[in-house]
């Protein structure tokens, strides 16, 4: 039986706009709060950025021990926030993914290091108590765009290490294909895949017109269906296709979905269509 697809269309997301930044959001996040898209699993922060020339944000402290819900992090200005809600008696967000989806931007992480990224680059950190980050467009002409995820850690992220490790996926190893590029710990290939202290993959592909690929599902304990999230990034012009239980879905660039009944071992059909190829991601979630 077909999993169950939910369209985000990208209109519907969470929408700010600081001049120097225009941000979409596909979960709560700074003013934007929804309690319908709390997130989704493991996935807390799906947010889609575009930094103008030149532009970005100094020091904002994020302190995870406290966090609950959604993040409060506040991008208004260059002083540092604390991101945390202090009725909180757990931690939530320990973990965040930066993709980088067009040129580079420096970022300057808690340890004082600062690393420039390019296009295809995945910046995994482990924030785990709390750290300091800041992010600048450092081309003085192009727009940068990326991709802030956060994910939920299995157990108590803040006993974590404060880590950052960056790797480059080149666009040749996800043409027609869906690579994993995001493995749980303990399952990750370290040659080919970064390792994240949940049970969550992630999948990245730029897919051609006409073209096709699949991913099977996962297992859980006791038999039961994964979920999964696909997002399809914003400034392409082609549409992804799936099969659900309600028939076809089309996506559009900045466009997600959520897939529910996954079976373990079904395998999740995606189709390119239109004049270009379309770049996606898809988030296999426990």
């Amino acid at each position: 039986m077909a999993p169950k697809i939910t369209p985000r269309r990208s209109e519907d997301r969470g929408h700010t706009d600081l001049g120097w930044l225009d941000a979409r959001y596909t979960f709560s996040f700074d003013a934007y709060r929804d309690h319908n898209f709390a997130g989704f699993g493991a996935l807390q922060v799906l947010n889609e950025d575009i930094i103008k020339p030149g532009k970005g944000f100094g020091k904002v402290s994020m302190i995870t021990k406290n966090l609950r819900f959604s993040p409060t992090c506040s991008l208004a200005n260059s002083d540092i926030r604390t991101v945390s809600n202090p009725s909180a008696s757990y931690f939530l967000f320990a973990l965040s993914l930066l993709i980088l989806l067009s040129f580079l931007p420096p970022s300057t992480l808690a340890m004082g290091n600062t690393e420039t990224l390019r296009r295809g680059d995945i910046q995994l950190t482990t924030s785990g108590p709390g750290i300091t980050h800041s992010e600048t467009n450092a081309s003085s002409k192009k727009n940068c765009k990326l991709l802030q995820i956060w994910t939920q850690p299995s157990g108590d992220g803040t006993r974590l290490p404060v880590t950052y490790h960056t790797k480059r996926f080149p666009d040749a190893l996800k043409l027609n294909r869906l690579l994993r590029v995001i493995a749980p710990a303990g399952e990750a290939d370290p040659e080919t895949e970064m390792a994240l202290h949940a049970d969550v993959s992630v999948y990245a592909c730029l897919l051609e017109p006409g073209m096709r690929v699949g991913v099977v599902a996962g297992k859980l304990e006791g038999g039961r269906a994964r979920r999964a999230y696909v997002h399809a990034t914003m400034g392409g012009n082609g549409e992804l296709l799936m099969q659900g239980q309600e028939g076809e879905v089309v996506l559009g660039g900045g466009d997600g979905a959520f897939v529910t009944g996954w079976r373990a071992g079904e395998e999740m059909g995606f189709e390119a269509r239109g004049e270009k190829r379309i770049e996606f991601l898809v988030f296999d979630l426990a």
